[in-house]
């Protein structure tokens, strides 16, 4: 969801309204590139993926497909997906799908709230009752509560990366969340442009970040240049200056985002603002760093500040290693020839080489937790053979959420044990049926 309190500076106030072929324009003068060069975007699967599953031009189609009993595969949403990235590349952009990983472990209050909120197991609940009690329910209802259930299934997840594949759009599997790993690969320099409606995109250094697209290729576009020259520096009454990102980390964690919920209790925007002017007149970097210390240890929660400032800088991604050092990542990801590490999204890898983390081993206890052995402790086959690599889980071979290849939905057979197309066996069971007479169908 991003930042929690001032959310409108960087989703409302830091943002332009203008078209893709404009952005591509900014984009080649700004890297000094030739004319037919194709800006990479890096999509936040899981935005794409529920606004396909709540479209309401395809709701009918979406639903019944969701929720067919045996399942089915959920077409819709993969067709969805693929005509979003097919009109970036008709505007030359190229899309990098980008998917979550295993969940954050800094992010259990988030995580928690956002189960709260949907409030599954009660609607599957009203769902029974109303299969039960066909009487005591409309049509009306019953799809009000099915739309409801309509939530990420890993058959789907399989089915996007199949179609990504097919139309040869690139995929890539995050080791916990998508935005640090967007940032990662903004880092290395291997993206031009996010994709994301999360606030925290602008807030981990991004520098473009589209929210919206029409078919004809106008976007809405938050624009990190825009936040720390204009937006910021009038909002903390420094308007001559650009907001270092060191400084945008501290306000981050000061305003709260996913990983520090609520930021500091009591502080809403204004007083953050004015917290980060007095932050801002400091002349030295040694008051600036007693600033913090002092705004830590008056924190009710110390240690969580520490941390979750710490993981806004260094939460960990997965890194491109090329194969030829002189190669770039970006490069070598085209082509192929590359490994995968796990590592700060903040590292570059020729210059943070570690055995298994591109952080020291002191550092971990910085974050609360090791990352490469968070994965490990999790992700073992059924036949206890083998861990699968950084690159399988990047590569969308493995998923990292759940340490398995991702499957699609199971074929189904008639009594005969003859495969059938989907959908030719229903079960009745899962569906409420009405006996009415004849006259009142017509």
């Amino acid at each position: 969801m991003g930042i929690k309190k001032g959310r409108e500076l960087f989703s409302q106030n830091s943002t332009v309204d203008t078209t893709l072929s404009r952005l591509r324009e900014v984009i080649i003068k700004e890297k000094v590139q030739v004319n037919d060069y194709r800006p990479i975007v890096a999509v936040d699967t899981s935005v794409w993926y529920r606004q396909s599953l709540a479209n309401p031009r395809d709701d009918s189609k979406v639903s019944a497909q969701y929720h067919s009993e045996p399942r089915v595969p959920v077409a819709a949403v993969s067709s969805s997906i693929a005509k979003k990235a097919s009109i970036l590349r008709q505007h030359r952009f190229e899309v990098i799908l980008v998917f979550d990983g295993a969940y954050h472990p800094l992010k259990d209050e988030e995580h928690s709230a956002r189960e709260n909120q949907l409030s599954r197991e009660q609607n599957l609940a009203k769902l029974a009752d109303a299969y039960s009690n066909p009487d005591n329910y409309s049509v009306e209802d019953v799809n009000k509560i099915k739309k409801a259930l309509l939530y990420p299934r890993n058959d789907i997840t399989h089915d996007i990366v199949q179609v990504a594949k097919q139309n040869k759009f690139m995929v890539a599997g995050a080791p916990f969340e998508t935005d640090f790993q967007i940032a990662a690969l903004h880092n290395q320099g291997i993206i031009d442009v996010a994709w994301s409606v999360d606030t925290d995109m602008l807030g981990l250094g991004v520098q473009y970040v589209i929210k919206s697209m029409t078919q004809q290729g106008k976007i809405k576009l938050m624009d990190y240049n825009k936040l720390v020259t204009r937006t910021l520096p009038k909002e903390f009454g420094h308007p001559n200056i650009r907001i270092r990102q060191a400084d945008l980390n501290l306000y981050c964690c000061m305003l709260g985002n996913d990983i520090l919920r609520n930021g500091k209790p009591g502080e809403g925007r204004v007083r953050c603002g004015k917290k980060m002017n007095e932050y801002l007149a400091m002349a030295s970097d040694e008051a600036k760093r007693r600033f913090i210390e002092d705004y830590r240890n008056a924190h009710d929660n110390p240690r969580r500040f520490s941390m979750a400032l710490f993981a806004w800088e260094h939460s960990p991604a997965y890194l491109i290693v090329p194969d030829d050092p002189e190669v770039s990542a970006k490069d070598a990801l085209i082509l192929g020839e590359y490994n995968v590490e796990l590592g700060s999204m903040a590292a570059l890898p020729i210059e943070h080489r570690r055995e298994d983390f591109f952080l020291p081993t002191d550092d971990c206890p910085k974050l609360g937790y090791i990352p490469h052995l968070q994965l490990r402790s999790k992700h073992e086959y059924m036949d206890g053979s083998t861990h699968p690599t950084h690159r399988n889980f990047f590569r969308m071979e493995v998923y990292a959420r759940t340490g398995r290849p991702l499957e699609a939905v199971p074929k189904q057979y008639n009594n005969n044990d003859q495969e059938v197309a989907y959908g030719a066996i229903i079960n009745f069971d899962n569906y409420p049926m009405k006996f009415v007479p004849t006259r009142q169908i017509e």
